[in-house]
């Protein structure tokens, strides 16, 4: 088949409201609608008091482009201060996880609309909205991960399974220097991002 034949397809993003992860997921959106036009792109807007930025901005792109869209989801109870307080890290990913149902509620409205919109090709989601995966599986589609870290953050992340496995704790700062994937030397410890040696979890 021709690509001039192929069909047009919707991806659904659900990045985080924080500054880097929401700004670079709409950049990625633009880049993509702009790079071929079979490709339209729904956001959906986790709504967040400590963030006001991403309406704004939403505000702003609505006017640039009709493939690109978005949907707010209704707002949600924060998880109880004390856990974040415990670990940022843990407290967003409870948080962001409270959105699941509004996540695959819109999704659900977006596939029995398909008048309304292209097929959906797949669901891209932000490092922290992970636990949405089983969302796209339940609905038989497809998942990625849009990463807004480097290649170095990306290969702790992949050692960390592998280490839990093998030692089952977190990490201290007495620990030898970590042979990480990505890194041409080992990696000292105490210059690892602090949630790996939080024992309240990261």
């Amino acid at each position: 088949m021709q690509i001039t034949q192929m069909k047009r397809a919707e991806l659904v993003m659900v990045p985080t409201p924080g500054h880097g992860h929401y700004k670079s997921a709409l950049e990625f959106s633009k880049r993509l609608i702009r790079a071929d036009d079979r490709f339209s792109v729904t956001i959906l807007h986790l709504r967040s008091s400590c963030d006001p930025y991403p309406d704004l901005l939403k505000k702003t792109l609505l006017v640039s482009d009709k493939r690109l869209r978005f949907i707010d989801l209704p707002p949600v109870d924060p998880p109880p201060f004390h856990l974040r307080q415990q670990s940022i890290e843990h407290y967003l990913v409870l948080f962001y996880e409270s959105f699941i149902p509004h996540v695959k509620d819109a999704i659900t409205h977006l596939i029995s609309n398909p008048n309304s919109s292209p097929p959906l090709a797949g669901l891209v989601l932000d490092f922290f909205c992970l636990p949405m995966i089983d969302v796209a599986i339940d609905l038989g589609l497809p998942s990625y991960l849009f990463l807004t870290s480097g290649a170095g953050f990306l290969g702790l992340m992949l050692y960390l399974p592998t280490r839990h496995t093998q030692i089952g704790t977190e990490f201290e700062d007495s620990d030898p220097d970590v042979e990480l994937p990505g890194f041409a030397n080992p990696v000292p410890v105490r210059i690892l991002p602090g949630a790996v040696s939080n024992k309240h979890g990261g």
